[in-house]
């Protein structure tokens, strides 16, 4: 049982928390000490998440392995769930989280198999191995709703669990649909008269970065748009608006206007827009070229907007992880003014880079 109880050390909850709408399986073990005998746990739990808030129903049957006649008690144990969970990540690789919800328990209680209606509640916290995978651990008070006696083989008490979780972004938003309009850089007539020379263009780009500059320090926020809080393409939204440049909404959409540069930095200007994929495929994360080989972005990892440097330890996870570069800051693909009407996409999530110690923002 003590091996049991051990192994609660490490347990992943199938809720993403990152900032995409996100469906996870999680296989766990568990010890069970509300139950007769506290018999040890074998199930899986499946979940679906909307940025920190998340569902999730699992179902656990007694180890097969216990080595336990069928009329003892506890023997033919199960449990099932339904919760509501928060996760929040923190900065670096840490998850904590705080659930609640209703089940059904059940085991044998002097040869006679019981199930009692309960209500649970409790907390974890967890550490993420890749983008897709966690452990985590987690202790959950369970608390059957009819009344027990002293002498009763049921009780409250705690359950702990252990396991590994699977996740992947969920299809419904993540993606713009085939016959949703082009996404275009629209302009303000009033502030953008054409063509400029590239001088004026240059000038322009420095008048962006230095108003990118002065978030500086601004607090990353999953979906944030304003300076109360960005995260990486709501910040890049906001800084070019002011400047008469409308560019979508999210990175992956942002990936699609302007025009294509190599990823080759000797190409790049500053405001040339850099993407990067934390699984090496799909966009989630983009900056604003600022010259000299750094980057202005407002990242998670890095605790807001900051400055990186691409040559740094930290910087070379953004340069391994660079799949695209454009420019938007170019005649050519600033288009006559109009409405854009693209279709919403989830929002980026949290970058995944090392976290940032220091000496970011200058």
């Amino acid at each position: 049982m003590r091996s049991w109880m051990f192994a609660s050390l490490f347990l992943a909850v199938p809720v993403a928390v990152t900032a995409q709408n996100r469906w996870s399986v999680a296989p766990y073990m568990g010890a069970n000490l509300s139950l007769p005998g506290n018999p040890a746990l074998t199930g899986v739990a499946v979940g679906y998440s909307a940025g920190p808030f998340g569902v999730r129903g699992g179902l656990a049957i007694e180890s097969p392995w216990r080595d336990a006649p069928a009329s003892a008690a506890g023997s033919g144990a199960f449990t099932t769930d339904v919760d509501v969970r928060v996760a929040w990540r923190t900065s670096g690789r840490t998850v904590p989280s705080v659930f609640a919800g209703l089940g059904l328990e059940g085991a044998r209680d002097n040869g006679d198999m019981r199930i009692l209606p309960l209500w649970s509640a409790g907390a974890g916290i967890g550490y993420e191995l890749f983008s897709w995978a966690r452990l985590e651990t987690e202790a959950r008070w369970r608390s059957p709703f009819a009344s027990l006696g002293d002498d009763d083989a049921f009780s409250r008490g705690f359950e702990l669990r252990a396991g590994f979780a699977v996740s992947w972004n969920a299809r419904r938003g993540g993606s713009t649909p085939r016959n949703a309009p082009p996404l275009v850089v629209t302009r303000d007539p009033e502030r953008w008269s054409s063509p400029r020379t590239p001088e004026e263009l240059d000038a322009v780009a420095l008048r962006i970065l230095d108003s990118a500059e002065g978030f500086l320090g601004t607090r990353y926020v999953w979906g944030g748009s304003t300076p109360s809080g960005f995260d990486c393409s709501g910040f890049l939204q906001y800084v070019f608006r002011t400047h008469g440049l409308h560019l979508p909404r999210v990175s992956r959409q942002m990936a699609q206007v302007g025009a294509p540069l190599p990823r080759d930095r000797s190409a790049w200007e500053v405001g040339d827009l850099l993407f990067f994929a934390s699984n090496g495929r799909t966009i989630d994360h983009v900056a604003m070229y600022a010259g000299d080989g750094r980057i202005i972005h407002s990242s998670d990892s890095g605790g807001g907007v900051r400055y990186d440097d691409l040559t740094s330890n930290r910087g070379r996870w953004f340069t391994d992880h660079l799949v695209a570069a454009r420019r938007v800051l170019d005649d050519r693909t600033l288009l006559s003014p109009s409405v854009i009407t693209t279709q919403p996409g989830a929002f980026d999530p949290p970058d995944k880079a090392p976290p940032a110690r220091s000496g970011g923002n200058r």
